[in-house]
């Protein structure tokens, strides 16, 4: 059954049902009202898990936003969309069981790349994400972002922040799989990867010796930089 949804028992790992989608089919996550959304092109729609009928909420994404996945936050009835366009940012709907609506954003407007908040442009921080690729949040108020670099894809960082303030509470990077690395001819504690600009104090010992500094190519301002 080609562009389907196919249902399973999660602990039998048994067919349960299935049914056709017309439309194209995507990333899906599931609400707390017995329904999944799907990503179908530039809309996410909503549908009845065990029957595949079309419920009236939609969401309808602007041209520059780039998404590929979503979040339903059961508990404060939103949807989450984490956009890897331009804005770099997380979009929130809320009042997604009748009418969803476009209600506002977490993080910097133009995520590492903006130039506010006394930082320059490339600069990492917090809530200057890289490339955000999914979003969760959890029943106490807190928000995760996964991002993947928007130039070139290389690395990943996953940040957890308390949303009602923004304050980071954690950040994990795997910032490079396999790279060549060069030392600054200025800055002995300053090395360079094809993409970020890294701190390194040796004397750390038995604790992380690097720390990320920048990003060097933006995918956005030059194109063809990466």
């Amino acid at each position: 059954m080609p562009d389907s949804v196919k249902v399973y028992d999660k602990r039998t790992m048994t067919f349960v049902c299935g049914w056709p989608v017309k439309g194209g089919i995507g990333q899906i996550c599931a609400d707390g009202e017995g329904c999944i959304w799907m990503y179908q092109g530039r809309r996410i729609v909503r549908m009845e898990k065990l029957t595949g009928r079309l419920k009236p909420q939609r969401v309808n994404l602007p041209e520059d936003v780039i998404a590929t996945t979503c979040c339903v936050d059961i508990k404060g009835k939103r949807l989450l969309i984490p956009d890897h366009g331009r804005d770099l940012d997380i979009r929130i709907y809320t009042d997604i069981y009748r009418q969803p609506r476009f209600s506002g954003t977490f993080g910097t407007k133009g995520g590492v790349f903006a130039r506010t908040g006394g930082y320059l442009q490339g600069e990492a921080g917090p809530l200057r994400f890289s490339g955000p690729r999914a979003v969760g949040v959890d029943g106490r108020g807190n928000i995760y972002v996964a991002n993947q670099t928007v130039s070139g894809g290389r690395g990943a960082v996953i940040e957890a922040y308390r949303e009602r303030d923004g304050h980071q509470l954690w950040k994990q990077e795997g910032l490079i799989f396999t790279a060549t690395a060069d030392f600054s001819r200025s800055a002995s504690n300053v090395f360079y990867t094809p993409e970020k600009i890294h701190l390194i104090h040796p004397a750390r010992v038995g604790k992380r010796p690097d720390r990320l500094v920048a990003y060097t190519a933006d995918p956005f301002t030059f194109p063809q930089d990466w």
